[in-house]
């Protein structure tokens, strides 16, 4: 019986127990996986494009405390990018963080602010950080022929 639940759990997840992409979500997803994925924490937030999905936070990632998440889902509204948001305050603390898991950024000059940017060593997505009137953590799929 044990053996059949597994299964039966294994087949539900599917791809979603992987290791690649962010957390309990896959690039590509729909809306509707996403909020299944989430257990339902993740809900819509009234956006008819872009960043549909919000789950409020408290929300941890690689030690460090967002406020909240937001899920980003491209024209045919597949998932292609998560942002986690946390208060301006909070960068520095949240760059080292990221640092401590990734080691030392590449810079790349976005307007004014130079924005910081790591690929994830098993998938090669991408983790940047920027500073606007939040501290946001970009997640995003590895460019195509990155890997």
């Amino acid at each position: 019986m044990r053996g059949s639940f597994a299964f039966l759990a294994a087949l539900l997840l599917g791809p979603a127990t992987g290791l690649a992409n962010w957390e309990f979500t896959r690039w590509g997803m729909t809306v509707d996986e996403v909020q299944r994925a989430s257990r339902y924490d993740a809900i819509l937030n009234g956006q008819g494009f872009g960043c549909l999905l919000e789950m409020p936070g408290p929300i941890r990632f690689q030690g460090s405390r967002f406020d909240k998440v937001l899920f980003c889902f491209d024209d045919d509204t597949l998932l292609r990018r998560v942002e986690l948001v946390a208060d301006a305050s909070a960068y520095a603390a949240i760059e080292r963080t990221l640092q401590q898991a990734y080691g030392a950024p590449r810079l790349r000059r976005s307007l004014d602010m130079p924005e910081r940017y790591w690929s994830h060593p098993e998938s090669g997505d991408m983790v940047q950080l920027s500073l606007e009137e939040n501290a946001v953590v970009t997640y995003r799929e590895a460019p195509a022929g990155s890997n």
